[in-house]
């Protein structure tokens, strides 16, 4: 048998497709049980916003989430709406706008934070982490070999 002949449950990338579905899927689960009204990429952009004291601009989520420009339009447009974050003016270039932190967003950031940790935990439960280190390297070979 081949390895273009192995059943779907046999490749490594559905089951890598799988993994992560569940894991956004138990996340935002996770998030709305706790009162929180945010998907997995709305966490990451809005995570990416306060790490970067309004250092980052849409073309650096884009490339961080590999998300094209309008989705991440759509994501900030939702934060926007949600009053997490805002848009405002850049004072050099005009053109452009800086993504600031709104004060629910900053309290959405501290409740989470530890929600979020929680539920890597859960999911790297019975992982080693040498497991763990093994898995980052495989994967960053993997991404590698796609570029």
């Amino acid at each position: 048998m081949s390895k273009a002949d192995l059943e779907l449950k046999d490749v490594i990338f559905f089951s890598i497709d799988q993994c992560l579905k569940r894991l956004r899927s138990y996340s935002t689960r996770t998030f709305a049980n706790a009162g929180f009204d945010l998907t997995v990429d709305q966490w990451l952009v809005l995570k990416r916003v306060f790490d970067s004291n309004g250092e980052v601009n849409q073309t650096d989520i884009a490339e961080m989430l590999g998300k094209d420009g309008a989705s991440v339009t759509r994501i900030l447009d939702l934060l926007v709406k949600k009053d997490l974050l805002f848009r405002q003016m850049n004072e050099v270039d005009r053109r452009k706008f800086d993504l600031v932190m709104t004060p629910k967003g900053n309290t959405y950031i501290q409740e989470l934070t530890p929600l979020v940790q929680s539920i890597r935990a859960t999911a790297l439960s019975n992982v080693s982490e040498a497991e763990v280190l093994v898995l980052r390297s495989v994967l960053e070979k993997i991404a590698a070999n796609m570029q």
